[in-house]
């Protein structure tokens, strides 16, 4: 059977071209409609519960808002806590006080704060199962802290921090504390 070709070069005779195939199937209709499912739930939802990909396109992301909200949610926090492991492994490498104290303020700095760097690396702690290696590279880390901190106190003369009651480490803890409040402001 000869085929017809147009000005395009596409065969309009022929039924096994893939141009007579494609005209078989209805024409592919953009989203439409006003509910989708989502890929993480499964819910069908309404079409404005999905971003849209771009500002000002109609393409919208394949799951909703709260699963896409959930995951980012994650994703940030499990990039927090890699960043927390690294810095522990680098802090138990250190051999001196001065590289430790280095570091720490880079953490506090990418934490925005003391507190939260403590607190998200306690609970970073407090999160991992017991006798698992995130665990006790942890405690293998604060471990490392003391010593250093233990070893400095004793070089310079003080009494190390472990034979001080707790009205005298509060003491000691409030001083550092104003000391590097003190730099910070002079910085500033």
């Amino acid at each position: 059977m000869p085929t017809k070709s147009t000005s395009a070069g596409r065969d309009v005779g022929n039924p096994h071209s893939a141009t007579a195939q494609n005209s078989a199937l209805p024409p592919r209709v953009e989203e439409t409609t006003s509910t989708r499912i989502c890929t993480a739930c499964g819910a069908r939802q309404p079409l404005a519960r999905f971003r849209r990909r771009a500002r000002n396109s109609e393409r919208r992301h394949h799951q909703c808002n709260p699963c896409r909200n959930r995951r980012t949610r994650l994703n940030r926090e499990q990039k927090r806590n890699k960043g927390i492991s690294e810095w522990a492994t680098r802090v138990r490498r250190q051999e001196g006080i001065d590289g430790v104290i280095a570091l720490i303020h880079l953490m506090v700095d990418r934490f925005h704060g003391l507190e939260a760097f403590a607190e998200t690396w306690r609970s970073q702690i407090a999160a991992a199962t017991p006798g698992s290696k995130q665990a006790l590279d942890g405690f293998r880390t604060l471990v490392h802290l003391w010593k250093l901190v233990h070893a400095t106190a004793e070089e310079a003369g003080e009494t190390p921090f472990g034979q001080l009651n707790d009205e005298e480490l509060q003491q000691v803890i409030d001083d550092l504390l104003a000391a590097e409040m003190r730099k910070s402001e002079g910085e500033q």
